[in-house]
């Protein structure tokens, strides 16, 4: 990190549309021009007075994407902060856009980043320009000293989006999402995103719904759960203030890890086995495998393939090297594949364990739809997807560990989702053709 202060952003818990139009959103503008904060973050479907301009867009068109530039610019220009904003165009792409209207020498004035996941058009739909496109749209964002990347929603819950900024030396990703979700699962995907790439993640939301499933976030480097100040509004403990603006300080970090909440999470035997693994054997397991490429193997079991990643120490720790076996090219032909990863150390402090890696290892098992089992001369830990996808903590019964093969589908999992409102409208998907792109992203790494 090169910045020589530190830095102040605001998290925007935007209301719902009624809440803006009884002045909510000119109460918390206000608020913030007064406050210091360096910029401000909206979620996922801003509302913001030149809304139906994005909406009406074509933002794959220079001009028009210019324009919303533009627009932004003077709303950054109105409020006095950087901006980040996030909403949709005619065709239902999902765009966050940068733009800092009081830009100094060598910072970043305007910048975009196009949703990649779950959502009605991808990035990913660039086709044969998006490699170009994605090389420009990771490169960091420089503002005040530190280097800023964005996401939208889901794109939080895949670990190669923010690696890829990571890889690029990012010192901040700020995440804005829609709300209304589950908030165990964003909470560990971003704190594993703040670990993996050893810098600050934070996440806002809209409060849309009438539930509490919307919420702030923030983590440091070392993934310790930030303490935000609300600047506006009554704090009701629950970080879900309705148009209340959370204020992060970067200068809140003291560098040391926490205890993860779920670090000692009970340990249940499977309800549905198909798959054993003798817990004191997991390498001799993984050598009965066929080798594909080195540290990848294929075992046949009950006419599936189960693909088996061995991954070394705290390489664990770097999402690159768990994605680039699991989409493997050797793989591409085998029919009916089944994933495994198999995390090997030769001890493990406990320590570090509760802090990071139990972590790290749960977010490989939800991420990637797949089990993990960590073996070392310390300790052996097995988790699998559960079926409300959050994960299970795997307990052995009879020295053996069982798994539900229905649980660990991997990529072909993932690129094949649909989803249909209730008139039976698509909405949002993840779509197989975009797993080309996906790939090539992996690959840069």
């Amino acid at each position: 990190m090169h910045a020589t202060k530190s830095l102040k952003i605001g998290l925007y818990l935007q209301g719902k549309a009624a809440d803006c139009l009884n002045g909510g959103f000119d109460r918390a503008m206000a608020a913030v021009r007064q406050s210091d904060i360096d910029f401000l973050v909206l979620p996922e479907f801003s509302r913001v007075p030149f809304e139906e301009t994005f909406h009406n867009a074509d933002l794959l068109d220079k001009q028009q994407l210019a324009d919303i530039y533009e627009r932004t610019l003077a709303f950054s220009r109105d409020i006095g902060r950087a901006v980040v904003i996030c909403n949709n165009d005619r065709k239902g792409m999902i765009v966050c856009i940068w733009a800092n209207a009081f830009v100094a020498d060598g910072e970043t004035r305007c910048k975009n980043y196009i949703k990649h996941t779950m959502t009605g058009w991808s990035a990913c739909q660039l086709d044969d320009a998006y490699p170009a496109y994605a090389e420009e749209a990771f490169t960091p964002i420089h503002y005040r000293g530190y280097r800023i990347g964005m996401t939208a929603c889901y794109d939080c819950n895949h670990a190669m989006f923010s690696r890829k900024y990571g890889l690029n030396g990012v010192d901040v990703i700020v995440n804005c999402t829609g709300g209304d979700v589950e908030k165990d699962k964003w909470y560990k995907y971003n704190k594993a995103r703040a670990i993996e790439n050893s810098c600050f993640t934070f996440v806002t939301m809209g409060h849309m719904w009438k539930t509490d499933r919307n919420f702030v976030f923030g983590f440091t480097p070392a993934g310790k759960e930030m303490t935000p100040v609300l600047l506006n509004g009554k704090d009701n403990g629950k970080r879900n203030f309705p148009d209340g603006i959370y204020v992060y300080d970067t200068a809140d970090s003291d560098g040391t890890p926490e205890r993860d909440p779920s670090a000692r999470q009970q340990e249940n035997p499977s309800r549905d086995e198909d798959l054993f693994v003798a817990a004191d054997g997991i390498l001799e397991f993984y050598m009965q495998g066929r080798l594909v490429k080195e540290n990848l193997r294929v075992l046949p079991v009950d006419g599936r393939n189960l693909v088996m990643c061995l991954i070394e120490g705290d390489a664990i720790m770097k999402p690159e090297s768990v994605l680039k076996l699991l989409y493997a090219r050797e793989l591409a032909d085998l029919p009916k594949k089944k994933y495994l990863i198999i995390n090997r150390w030769d001890t493990v402090d406990m320590d570090f364990y509760e802090k990071q890696l139990s972590l790290i290892l749960k977010v490989h098992a939800m991420q990637n739809f797949c089990a993990v089992i960590l073996t070392s001369g310390t300790m052996t830990k097995c988790i699998q997807v559960s079926k409300s996808k959050t994960v299970q903590v795997v307990r052995s019964v009879g020295g053996r560990f069982g798994l539900a093969l229905s649980r660990m589908g991997g990529p072909e999992a993932i690129w094949k989702y649909h989803k249909y409102d209730v008139k039976g409208t698509l909405e949002t998907y993840m779509k197989k053709a975009w797993r080309k792109n996906v790939e090539w992203l992996i690959e840069s790494m």
